[in-house]
């Protein structure tokens, strides 16, 4: 996405109770698609390291920052995948200013030489990733990760080449069930076939495991998505009965005031309904912002579109939207409710108003201005919103199939 972290290390890098991977700390991160300027950089500038120094780039290292790309992140991935494979740093030295010329000068040690059952497949992955030509390693992270999913599905990589030996054997774990008949045949031939069988069990053994894991960690992300949704839904939920009630509050308060009564009970109430419309003012924030964020939690998980959002849940969205319009036009907040119900109106496709709920807005919006000509006289004309860029609420909804 054009954003490059600079400070990768595994203690930012955390799996959580679902098996998520989060990095964490963007304090360092830049975005290549904007200006220095524009971001407020002042760590790009030229000869000022920023990062950890067992975890830097060359690049990085020599202070060269204006050479600081996409493929400084990938050679950060390189170390962490050497420290996965050996339990050791590939540069190492007793101060900084060491690692940091180690960095620069010094090819760390091939894995293997540390560890001789790291996987050669991965071995190599893992020196492509810190070659210290920046053209030489993998051009984004992504592409790193497809040679590690290359290596998973037993296929060959960019980064090392397989013997035949090597192809039959991935093959085999790629075809178990063609193998295994060819393993039955080559048994009637020769005594090798056992093994062959044992090592196909053992392949068949070990995909079985992955399948189940990659299972257990999908249900496990749906679980978590799914609880967040019933979390913001009912904040929403409640954040608008919240509102609603303060509403109700001060609904009485002008009841009490209309039936006339002392002054000093007058200025009491005004101070109360003051106090009050604060405290609703704020609920009714709590409000929209609960649903900037299920939307935003839809536009995610949508790659990018709107379309994601549940029904059950943007019907909890559309309900509470209408239970606060309703509210407000209770209270004679005229302006806010004419432009609240306009609002919902105008975006009446992404939240998917059935024709019910939609008769019902245009209705209260229709009662609205016959209260605002009512109130403020027969030249009375509704006001114009899209002038004053209000027809967006607050950025999260985009036209239907347009990327965020």
């Amino acid at each position: 996405r054009g954003i490059v972290h600079r400070d990768l290390k595994p203690e930012n890098i955390m799996v959580d109770d679902y098996a998520v991977v989060l990095v964490l700390d963007w304090g360092l991160s830049k975005n290549l698609n904007e200006t220095d300027e524009a971001q407020g950089l002042t760590a790009t500038q030229r000869g000022i390291l920023k990062g950890t120094p067992a975890y830097m780039s060359p690049e990085q290292a020599s202070g060269k920052n204006e050479n600081v790309d996409l493929r400084t992140d990938v050679f950060a991935l390189g170390i962490i995948l050497y420290e996965i494979l050996t339990g050791e740093f590939p540069f190492q030295g007793k101060s900084r200013t060491e690692v940091l010329e180690q960095i620069m000068q010094r090819q760390p040690r091939a894995p293997r030489r540390l560890n001789r059952y790291a996987s050669r497949v991965l071995a190599a992955i893992c020196m492509k990733a810190l070659d210290k030509d920046p053209d030489a390693r993998y051009a984004t992270a992504k592409e790193f990760a497809e040679d590690i999913r290359l290596y998973r599905d037993y296929l060959p990589t960019s980064a090392y080449k397989l013997g035949p030996v090597s192809h039959l054997s991935n093959w085999i774990a790629r075809h178990p069930a063609l193998a295994t008949g060819l393993g039955t045949a080559l048994v009637l031939v020769a005594a090798f076939g056992a093994a062959g069988f044992h090592k196909h069990a053992t392949t068949m053994i070990r995909l079985e495991e992955q399948r189940r894991f990659e299972e257990l960690i999908e249900n496990r992300q749906e679980m978590a998505r799914q609880a967040r949704k019933n979390q913001l839904r009912a904040l929403l939920e409640t954040s608008v009965a919240d509102a609603g009630a303060v509403g109700d509050e001060l609904l009485q308060l002008r009841e009490e005031e209309a039936a006339g009564i002392e002054p000093d009970r007058a200025r009491a109430i005004q101070n109360e309904a003051d106090e009050l419309r604060v405290v609703r003012a704020w609920h009714i924030e709590c409000a929209e912002r609960v649903v900037s964020q299920i939307i935003a939690l839809a536009i995610a998980e949508d790659g990018g579109h709107w379309e994601g959002l549940d029904e059950e849940t943007m019907e909890a969205v559309r309900r509470a939207l209408l239970q606060e319009a309703e509210k407000q036009f209770q209270l004679g907040e005229l302006y806010q409710a004419h432009n609240y119900t306009w609002r919902w109106i105008m975006h009446g496709e992404q939240l998917g108003w059935n024709d019910a709920e939609m008769a019902r807005l245009l209705e209260l919006k229709g009662a609205i201005e016959a209260a605002m000509v009512e109130r403020y006289g027969a030249g009375f004309h509704p006001p114009d919103w899209a002038k004053y860029g209000l027809d967006a609420f607050p950025g999260m909804l985009p036209p239907k199939g347009a990327p965020e």
